[in-house]
């Protein structure tokens, strides 16, 4: 099937078609879409095009469709339902970055997909990292990750709930994008997120607060961790002298902890 005549049929976005063709093709989607009048799409790739599109038309969201994304410049593995990385997360790691470079171990809390890690062990081969999650996918889903960008040998994850003691020593840093969001906020929050995404990686407890005390509790510094919007104060009032960095809406995302 043409190409053109294929992205002029398809239900989704230029943008999101243009994705999953480069997922699905090899090729750049700038070069699609440049060359798209003479480029075919044979019978088996085009199979692969709408059993993608089937699964985001019944909600599913792209990144997990294509079972991929993008983050700090790197490709990650993406799988529900660990949480899809966010662009505002980027802000996190920037920081990060300045502040840990003279650090050897760090720790990070709600490892996730591991992007937070990893964009740091890439950054700095000298680097160490001990992982945690509670959520099983997740610390596989990690590993992962860091298999694929072969740092495996230099990230520790381990399956475990924050709220039990795990022993740590010398570490240098932490860094962490923890729940957040207040639990009776949780239904507001779109549908796909809440089919796909594991809500245990949201939800902030009562008053969204419940995971950044238990941080304060390591007495590690520096810390670095994501914030929600409407924190800045309430995280000022826990850990008293801290920096916030503001994301490109000038709303709150980042809290250095010195």
């Amino acid at each position: 099937m043409n190409i053109s005549t294929l992205i002029k049929q398809s239900p989704l976005s230029l943008r999101d078609t243009l994705i999953v063709l480069e997922h699905i093709s090899g090729f750049d989607k700038n070069y699609i879409f440049l060359h798209q009048d003479s480029l075919e799409l044979d019978n088996e790739r085009l199979k692969k095009f709408n059993d993608i599109v089937y699964k985001i038309k019944d909600g599913m969201p792209l990144q997990y469709a294509i079972g991929k994304w993008w983050f700090f410049g790197h490709e990650f593995f993406v799988e529900p339902p660990v949480l899809i990385p966010r662009p505002e997360t980027e802000i996190l790691v920037e920081k990060a970055i300045e502040i840990v470079k003279d650090c050897q171990i760090g720790f990070e809390p709600f490892v996730g997909s591991g992007i937070i890690s990893i964009s740091l062990l890439k950054y700095y081969p000298h680097l160490k990292i001990i992982a945690t999650d509670i959520n099983k996918k997740a610390c596989e889903l990690t590993l992962k990750n860091a298999r694929l960008h072969k740092v495996e040998d230099r990230i520790l994850v381990v399956c475990s709930n924050i709220a039990d003691a795990i022993k740590i020593e010398k570490v240098d840093f932490l860094v962490a994008n923890p729940p957040y969001i207040p639990t009776k906020s949780l239904e507001t929050l779109d549908k796909s997120i809440l089919k796909y995404e594991d809500t245990r990686a949201l939800d902030g407890k009562e008053d969204g607060l419940f995971f950044y005390k238990k941080l304060k509790s390591f007495d590690i510094k520096p810390m670095i961790m994501e914030v929600g919007h409407d924190q800045e104060y309430a995280i000022k009032s826990i850990f008293g002298d801290v920096e916030i960095i503001y994301d490109y809406s000038y709303k709150p995302r980042v809290a250095i902890v010195r």
